[in-house]
């Protein structure tokens, strides 16, 4: 047992062995302890009289434990005196690992800053090709620019180092293989990136330290969300908060708890999404990674599911000033969009529209913001519209998840500049692609863009979603029961294009047989879904064609 060999070690030291041998069995211990993931032991033996002059190995190994063990200021005071004696004895090996430990503590601070200045630092170093580290750290350098958004640089460097992937260690290899597919999924290619990141996770599973295994089981997860297949992607995320307890890991749990959650309320899951965003904010540790991601995902709950307590705890927005100082695009992302719609929420319309302005033009690719493209079609600039639509071109039409937003988007443009047609056809491509990787919530979102509200409202109503389904009560009727899609009804056609030739409501009714108030009524629904205030209105919408016929909708004809 780990806690028995650690007593063991710490016994005083035989006159007959070498300094180095003790060194090294320190060492071993040490490896095996993490491993386990009883990093207070570790670090108690690491600082235990045997174990002071035990080296630079020990050391890193105790920076280490330390990160893991949630010492975050501890061990970055330790890591910064470790590259210090490193760069003055030119131990560039020893460097460039108290680096990647640096970088990780900054990634998961949410500290840009330092995140930039480490990496920065790391790329630069020289590592010897013969050298032991050498593949572990030429794989650290490529997951710090696929994360930095230069995936094309990343993917250079993999293929450097793609000879002496034969040669590594089996943990090595594994992190090579998940930095891999990190580096597909950002160059727009899902499917290859998802049997990388499968084949990691087969490997972590049977030979890494639990902490790797959390980590190759979080990277399989977000492959899965980026193929669209979310059940999956539900599951492997509360697998990974799983390992992560298994590891004694502190914020690792909450963070993939709030990942989860989100993947729950995009299958349409409304209330699973809100008791797994609730109990992440009832966990005592506090981390920037962990605390942002339940912040976004808070939010975008707490407007679905109509809970203004969740909202004012979600909503801090000392967290999103940490976010956008941060290199973390994949959460820049979704922070914006979820505070976006919180402003908006509250009233706080010109605050929204500048962070949306902010956020559309720092991100480096579309699958950082899947969430933000919505609000850029509805209320974005055209400066704004462009660079949305820069980023979604750069996917090809196979690429599922890319097309669906792409046709969302481009159906939510038709419907702000009135292209009723080609919104009805668009969002009604997008809700099939939606519908087919089970992304519900979206989905439903396509329906209501295509006017069939009844059928949004009641899909609202079964998936838990009381905030959607009650919005839509209002835009379309009486409180809680909405009326029927007009388009769906030949009656409201027969009434349009009766409107169109000039007719007056009682000539209308005559003609139909009912009474004037009912086409009074379906008159004002006909306002509603064409977006106009009155006849004129309408009729300047559909300007006669040069034959002297009116010029009729799809909807219409």
């Amino acid at each position: 047992e780990p806690s028995r060999i650690a007593t063991r070690v710490q016994r005083p030291r035989q006159p007959d062995r070498s300094t180095r041998g003790r060194r090294s069995e320190i060492g071993t211990v040490m490896r095996k302890l993490i491993d386990a993931g009883e990093y207070d032991t570790a670090i108690a033996l690491a600082k235990s009289t045997s174990a002071r002059q035990a080296g630079r190995d020990v050391t890193l190994l105790l920076g280490k434990a330390l990160v893991l063990g949630g010492h975050c200021r501890d061990a970055s005071n330790l890591l910064d005196e470790v590259v210090d004696e490193a760069t003055r004895d030119r131990d560039s090996e020893g460097a460039a690992r108290a680096l990647d430990l640096l970088w990780w503590l900054g990634w998961i601070e949410l500290d840009g800053a330092r995140a930039r200045a480490v990496a920065e630092r790391l790329l630069k170093l020289t590592i010897p090709a013969t050298s032991p580290e050498a593949f572990r750290i030429f794989v650290a350098k490529a997951t710090l620019s696929v994360q930095l958004g230069d995936a094309a640089g990343a993917a250079d460097i993999l293929e450097e180092t793609e000879h002496d992937s034969r040669d590594a260690d089996i943990d090595a290899f594994a992190n090579y293989l998940s930095v891999k597919a990190d580096v597909l999924a950002a160059l727009g290619h899902p499917a290859e990136a998802l049997s990388y990141a499968r084949l990691a996770a087969d490997i972590g599973a049977k030979r890494s330290d639990l902490f790797l295994r959390w980590r190759r089981l979080l990277y399989l997860a977000y492959m899965l969300q980026a193929n669209g297949r979310l059940s999956e992607a539900y599951e492997a995320y509360l697998a990974a908060a799983a390992s992560a307890r298994e590891a004694s890991l502190t914020w690792e749990v909450a963070f993939c708890r709030a990942r989860a959650a989100w993947v729950a309320l995009l299958l349409g899951r409304g209330t699973v999404a809100h008791d797994l965003i609730v109990s992440c904010f009832d966990e005592p540790y506090e981390q920037g990674w962990m605390a942002a991601t339940r912040s976004f995902v808070g939010i975008f709950v707490g407007l679905s599911c109509e809970d203004e307590k969740l909202l004012v705890r979600a909503a801090d927005g000392r967290l999103l000033d940490k976010v956008l100082s941060s290199s973390d695009y994949y959460t820049v992302g979704p922070a914006v969009a979820a505070f976006h719609a919180y402003y908006r929420h509250v009233g706080r319309h010109s605050e929204a529209n500048a962070l949306l302005e902010l956020g559309i033009s720092i991100l480096p690719s579309a699958d950082c913001g899947w969430s933000l493209f919505p609000f850029v079609a509805k209320n974005g600039s055209d400066s704004a519209i462009r660079r949305a639509q820069e980023l979604l071109a750069k996917y090809p039409r196979e690429h599922r998840v890319a097309e669906a937003h792409r046709q969302f988007f481009e159906a939510l443009l038709a419907a702000k500049y009135g292209k009723r047609i080609e919104c009805e056809r668009r969002s009604g491509e997008a809700q099939l692609l939606f519908d087919d990787f089970e992304c519900h919530m979206y989905a439903t979102r396509c329906l209501e863009l295509a006017g069939r509200l009844a059928e949004a409202h009641r899909r609202y109503n079964v998936m838990g979603m009381a905030g959607e389904a009650r919005r839509i009560a209002h835009a379309r009727g009486r409180r809680g029961r909405p009326r029927r899609s007009y388009e769906s009804s030949r009656e409201r056609r027969e009434i349009l294009h009766l409107l169109l030739q000039g007719l007056t409501s009682s000539s209308i009714a005559e003609r139909l047989g009912v009474s004037e108030r009912t086409i009074k009524s379906r008159i004002s629904e006909i306002y509603d879904f064409e977006g106009v205030r009155n006849r004129a209105e309408l009729l300047a919408r559909h300007k006669p064609a040069a034959n002297g016929t009116p010029a009729l909708s799809t909807t219409a004809r």
